[in-house]
């Protein structure tokens, strides 16, 4: 076979190393005398450290800094590390990348919040990408980046609504904002107004009390894990994409009232969320959301009616009108008349899957259920099924029952796939004869 790694130019090379971390890269000088110092063209630096507890890995950064070739840029560094005795060191390592890189444009840092991060990176005319995992106020003066369009804040710690404002106003062009919780209390309501605008903001992924949902109401992608009265007075109309999880609501119409302002909604996802006062019929209160293609709901405060035209929904519960289905939990050997309901009001479903319970560990107990089958046979699997997959599959006769069912019945079925649960000591793995 020929050798087309060979083949390709070294720029072809360097750039594919840039997805590497860095320790596999310099290893890649051992290869031949091509790869020798290839290394130190590779236009990108990813530096792992997390499991270190003693400074002496600052040598290799400060060596690799210094041995790259100089005239080659810098596009990349990621910085991850903590428990580093040595903080100031790890700072001296960042402002050397940045002043030998000369054009950097992503930039990944994830340090302990006690390490102070230098001036340097606030004002760098060349970033597009910024992802910090820790900050503080103290960190930065000043900041101008206006290239900057990826904005990621993972925990934006003693932050203040002017402190946010302050960096945001700094970044111009931002389309996609990334903030993580903050230890302060809910701003004013009229806090809104001091933000400056992001009119380039696409995608929003908002998890601090700090902005308030009507900054980023133009988004097409929102991502939080609370909503208050006070983001029930404007509508959402660009939003195509919404996710909601793990968070608490005072009020079941809190979230009526906030996707009846989505009615451009496409992608809908609900998970883990806890309703203090739950009022009733409120499933009947939910408005329909006519361009909804994809939905993820587990939660009873989301009405199943509102989702039943969508294309591809996954879920805990019976739906209908389906393409895709995703089912966790079941036992076929308890479910399977539930099962089949669902299945008699799913005429076009094309896509079955179906996830055991994981506390289910053994087949003893279940070996002698025989499953019923109905006639006739749903519609679904009949004219339209086309896959099926049973997930932790651990061969029981029910579910070799249920997927001789499937394939006996199903006239336009192409794949029947069984995803094995190996770590299983009951495993007992499908034979060919047995169908």
């Amino acid at each position: 076979m020929a050798d087309r790694i060979s083949s390709c130019p070294d720029s072809i090379l360097c750039y594919i190393l840039s997805f590497l971390p860095t320790k596999q890269v310099v290893a890649t000088r051992f290869l031949s005398k091509r790869w020798k110092h290839l290394w130190r063209s590779v236009p990108s630096l990813d530096f792992d450290f997390r499991n270190c507890f003693f400074a002496s890995p600052l040598f290799s950064v400060y060596y690799l800094l210094n041995f790259r070739e100089i005239y080659q840029p810098l596009h990349r560094l990621r910085f991850t590390c903590s428990n580093f005795f040595d903080f100031d060191g790890v700072d001296r390592c960042i402002e050397t990348a940045l002043r030998r890189s000369g054009r950097l444009e992503h930039l990944d840092i994830n340090l302990e919040w006690t390490v102070y991060l230098p001036f340097a990176v606030f004002f760098c005319q060349t970033l597009v990408v910024l992802k910090l995992a820790i900050i503080t106020p103290n960190f930065f003066p000043f900041v101008d980046l206006p290239l900057l369009k990826i904005l990621h804040l993972k925990s934006a710690r003693f932050f203040k609504c002017e402190d946010l404002q302050r960096f945001l106003s700094g970044c111009p062009n931002i389309e996609d904002l990334e903030v993580g919780s903050g230890l302060t209390r809910k701003p004013a309501a009229n806090s809104a107004v001091k933000f400056q605008k992001l009119p380039k903001l696409i995608r929003a992924n908002i998890h601090t009390h700090l902005i308030p949902l009507e900054f980023v109401k133009n988004v097409e992608v929102l991502v939080t894990d609370r909503i208050y009265k006070d983001d029930l007075v404007f509508d959402l109309h660009n939003l195509l994409q919404l996710e909601l999880t793990r968070f608490n609501l005072k009020c079941s119409d809190i979230l009526q009232q906030f996707l009846s302002g989505c009615p451009n909604l496409e992608d809908l996802e609900v998970m883990d969320m806890i309703v203090k006062n739950l009022g009733s019929n409120t499933a009947e209160k939910f408005n329909t959301l006519p361009k909804l293609i994809r939905a993820k709901i587990d939660s009873p405060l989301v009405a199943l009616e509102i989702v039943k035209n969508v294309e591809v929904l996954v879920t805990d519960c019976v739906m209908r009108n389906l393409v895709q289905l995703e089912v966790s939990f079941v036992l076929l050997s308890m479910n399977w008349f539930w099962v089949l309901e669902v299945l008699k009001h799913c005429p076009k479903l094309q896509v079955l899957v179906i996830k055991r319970p994981q506390y289910q560990y053994s087949v003893y107990g279940v070996e002698k259920t025989v499953l019923s089958y109905p006639h006739p046979v749903p519609t679904c699997i009949s004219f339209h099924l086309k896959t099926c997959c049973l997930q932790d599959y651990i061969g029981s006769s029910v579910e070799f029952q249920f997927a001789k069912y499937i394939m006996q019945n199903a006239k336009y079925l192409r794949t029947m796939k069984f995803c094995f649960d190996r770590y299983n000591e009951t495993y007992n793995p499908l034979r060919r004869d047995d169908i």
